[in-house]
């Protein structure tokens, strides 16, 4: 976990300082990115299955334009958006939201309990977040 949560600050770090600093727009940058991930995770990538997934073209597209284009394509736009736009500090507070979220849903939709302690720990990260990306702060 803790070489998880390095490699989030220093990938913001590197974001900004390099990535965006080319002047090449989230697109671009996405774009780059996923291609670069795609060359270098292909050999790694269900090894021993890449008959079955040649066999089955709506599951190889759907792999693509659904998980690829989609979800990790369009978040890694918005990322790189969020840099340009918030800086570094303040669009790492992204990452902190989607615990919550998920507290809110599991709670709105089966109805699951929320505890004081989850509670209160939504609240002290939103209330960081809001803190974090006031005027004047970072």
């Amino acid at each position: 976990m803790l070489a998880g949560s390095v490699s989030y600050a220093l990938a913001l770090v590197y974001a900004r300082r390099f990535m965006v600093s080319l002047g090449l727009g989230p697109v671009k940058l996405a774009t780059y990115q996923m291609l670069f991930a795609a060359v270098m995770l292909t050999p790694f990538a269900a090894p021993g299955h890449w008959e079955d997934l040649a066999a089955s073209s709506d599951a190889l597209l759907a792999l693509v334009f659904g998980l690829g284009l989609a979800g990790t394509g369009i978040a890694f736009v918005i990322y790189y958006q969020l840099i340009q736009m918030l800086g570094a500090l303040k669009a790492a507070s992204v990452y902190y939201i989607p615990p919550v979220v998920a507290l809110v849903v599991g709670w709105a939709f089966p109805g699951e309990t929320i505890t004081l302690v989850q509670a209160a720990g939504a609240t002290l990260v939103i209330a960081g977040i809001f803190y974090a990306n006031r005027d004047g702060a970072g």
